[in-house]
């Protein structure tokens, strides 16, 4: 695949539509992963494609703890070191600091598929 059309496609999309719900509930295969955290880590949106990504449903990780109860009991980690760097970034994330550019989360989805990611986090202004 050529990832840099990909990139120009998901980049227009996402300015032409300018929503952010409309980005989060799509089903477009070009949108990526997304999952957000309210203040207290509790997941508060899940997307289509975190959907496939680890096999489970919006409404099965929807208000559980994103460390430890989404990543830990559902989306299984390989160490409590690595569930304590994504905790770390996490709420960095939340408190609206800078996540490293190098920040991995690693995991094994519903499946048992070992799957690791780069982590973005933005605070949410709303």
């Amino acid at each position: 695949q050529d990832m840099t059309s990909e990139k120009a496609i998901t980049d227009r999309f996402i300015r032409l539509q300018g929503d952010y719900k409309t980005i989060v509930q799509s089903l477009n295969p070009l949108i990526p992963p997304i999952f957000a955290s309210d203040e207290n880590a509790c997941c508060s949106e899940w997307n289509a494609a975190m959907e496939k990504l680890t096999g489970w449903s919006k409404h099965e990780v929807i208000e559980r703890m994103l460390p430890g109860g989404v990543f830990g009991d559902l989306c299984k980690v390989k160490c409590q070191d690595a569930l304590t760097k994504f905790l770390i970034s996490l709420y960095q994330g939340i408190a609206g600091d800078n996540v490293p550019e190098s920040s991995l989360v690693g995991f094994f989805n519903k499946e048992g598929r070992y799957i690791e990611a780069s982590l973005t986090a933005n605070k949410s202004t709303n």
